[in-house]
């Protein structure tokens, strides 16, 4: 049996669910934005530990599944709000109680998913779902990759100094800040902005993140799944608009660096973005390890979809080094 966690809408988990009907082969879907993926209980039992998942009123044993594969889905982790029944109203004890059972939470999460990367075949576990993007731009610079120049400022002043030029642009270190509620929702925009556009900075600001931007001819978006990488290019007319997507081969040397890199961090799959400048040469710019790959599939005319079905009949109960 095969587990995929996603969500309800994803094209492309659909896609491959074609394929593996197609095979014959049988698995479990969980939309966990539909419904938590509950682990309920876990327990050593006989020197093999076994882990349980809740999902719309059915429990399952992760070791029944023979692949998961966590397209765009996590498993949850119950937690209960404890009240503090010896100082009612204290709200510094209450955070405290609460941090504390945060990390009880955090702990048992990543030994389920580091128990999961080392005994049952998998692709993009979630334990890199957030991978540093500071150690992937320094992992991809010691595998010969090209990097845009870099840094990371704190005062108004050291900008004109070290940046120099109104080249530069500025994006989150990290992550975009988002948060739902009941009531309202907030999303940072993910536009890149460049970073001499008229602003009132204050002289001392937060960690900011900037770098140099490129003259492109080209960005060039590349999904990979094992070994096989699959790209596409997008050649813009120096306007923000691309005015042609084409299937993109890339260079041997570049492929060889970038699978590298892979094993490196550790990656079996994800999306990676490059740029290409005006004099023909690559630029690293970031790995999504749970990149769209709908985009390149379509518009490079390539298999991915039936390529993910492959890998995973392919290396369904194999014990693998790492997902």
């Amino acid at each position: 049996m095969i587990l995929i966690l996603t969500e309800t809408g994803d094209v492309s988990a659909d896609k491959v669910c074609l394929w593996l009907r197609g095979y014959g082969l049988p698995f479990v879907r969980m939309n966990t934005n539909k419904a938590y993926a509950f682990v309920s209980k876990v327990q050593l039992v006989s020197g093999q530990w076994h882990i349980e998942v809740a999902y719309e009123g059915r429990n399952w044993m992760l070791n029944d599944f023979s692949f998961i594969w966590f397209r765009r889905g996590y498993f949850n982790f119950k937690g209960y709000h404890i009240a503090n029944q010896a100082y009612p109203g204290d709200g510094l004890l209450d955070r405290l109680i609460q941090n504390h059972l945060d990390e009880e939470i955090k702990t048992l999460r990543d030994f389920v998913y580091g128990y999961i990367a080392t005994n049952i075949p998998c692709l993009n576990n979630p334990m890199v779902y957030n991978i540093n993007k500071l150690m992937v731009l320094e992992a991809a610079r010691k595998e010969g990759l090209s990097i845009p120049p870099t840094c990371i400022l704190t005062r108004k002043s050291d900008m004109q100094q070290s940046l120099g030029n109104p080249g530069w642009i500025t994006k989150n270190i990290q992550d975009v800040l988002s948060h739902r509620n009941g009531k309202f929702k907030v999303h940072q925009n993910v536009e890149t902005q460049r970073a001499f556009e008229e602003y009132e900075l204050p002289e001392h600001f937060f960690y900011s993140l900037f770098q140099s931007g490129i003259e492109k001819r080209a960005d060039v978006r590349v999904f990979f799944v094992g070994d096989a990488f699959f790209a596409v290019s997008s050649f813009a007319d120096g306007g923000e608009a691309p005015i042609r997507v084409a299937p993109f081969t890339l260079p041997d040397a570049i492929a060889q660096k970038l699978q590298r890199l892979m094993t490196t961090l550790q990656l079996n799959s994800g999306s990676i973005d490059l740029l290409v400048d005006q004099n023909d040469d690559y630029h690293f710019l970031e790995v999504n390890p749970v990149g769209q790959f709908d985009f390149v599939s379509e518009y490079g005319g390539y298999p991915i979809e039936q390529t993910i079905a492959n890998y995973i009949k392919t290396h369904r109960h194999e014990r693998v080094a790492f997902c």
